[in-house]
């Protein structure tokens, strides 16, 4: 029986785009891959999956729009990479401010 949960296909990005942490100000990871419903990052720290967090990213250059997108976030699982010696943290979109959803959808489309 599979624990895949995703509705969506996963969307591994092109260029690389480093996520904050909004209430520390702290880079998280980047972003590995991504959905309109969640995305992955990859991280050197540990992720406590049940956590909610506000993320920002800036979007690639050449992206017209906004600049950045500001997110809520919670952490699904986070377990040590297969790849590297980081750690991959998956997450589950809570909430965007509806100024950056067409940003975001387009940037998951083109990106």
């Amino acid at each position: 029986m599979s624990l895949e949960h995703r509705t969506q296909t996963r969307k591994r990005l092109k260029s690389v785009v480093q996520v904050t942490n909004d209430d520390t100000g702290e880079e998280v990871g980047r972003i590995f891959d991504i959905t309109i419903e969640g995305f992955m990052l990859l991280t050197r720290e540990v992720v406590d999956p049940d956590k909610t967090f506000n993320f920002s990213f800036c979007l690639p250059d050449g992206f017209s729009g906004h600049s950045e997108i500001k997110l809520q976030a919670v952490c699904m699982w986070c377990q040590n990479s297969s790849f590297s010696e980081e750690f991959g943290a998956g997450f589950r979109l809570a909430t965007i401010n509806p100024v950056y959803e067409p940003a975001f959808q387009l940037f998951i489309s083109e990106f």
